[in-house]
């Protein structure tokens, strides 16, 4: 096991000593990722390399479902306000290069967390503007496949 290595919070991990472009991994390990600086490239380049990631979705995410229609996550969440745990595979990226099937996870939280989270985003929304109140009631996360998923596609290969 390598890691893990601390740095300041604002810091890009892109930079890090620990960062995939300075240290790269050995097949099937996992990488855990900030949604803000994990891009759909590193994504396909770590999945081509047969390493598991793990990320928050955005929450301006688009994506396409098992039928191919399209989504954003925040409509794709209000949709299935009904569903306790969401578990799907879905494509992400917009062209080729970067398209790819990752599995979108989400699950409710309690009342009380939602609570505190759409406050929080009420005093950010005061102070920065633009916020996703849609997302407070979700903890949401994507990843590459998943040991126990069922028919994955190809992508770390599993024992």
């Amino acid at each position: 096991m390598q890691g893990p290595w601390l740095q300041e919070a604002r810091a890009c991990e892109r930079n890090s000593p620990g960062s995939e472009q300075e240290l790269p991994l050995p097949e099937n390990a996992l990488y855990v990722a900030d949604a803000a600086y994990f891009t759909f490239r590193i994504m396909q380049k770590l999945t081509e390399q047969h390493v598991w990631w793990l990320t928050h979705a955005k929450a301006d995410l688009t994506f396409l479902d098992a039928r191919g229609v399209k989504y954003n996550l925040i409509n794709y969440l209000k949709q299935r306000s009904d569903q306790k745990v969401i578990d799907e595979w879905v494509t992400i990226g917009g062209t080729q290069p970067t398209r790819q099937k990752v599995r979108l996870m989400a699950f409710r939280v309690s009342d009380e967390t939602a609570q505190r989270r759409r406050e929080q985003v009420d005093r950010d929304t005061q102070t920065r503007g633009k916020a996703h109140g849609a997302m407070c009631g979700w903890q949401e996360t994507r990843s590459s496949q998943q040991r126990w998923s069922p028919s994955p596609p190809s992508g770390p290969k599993a024992d």
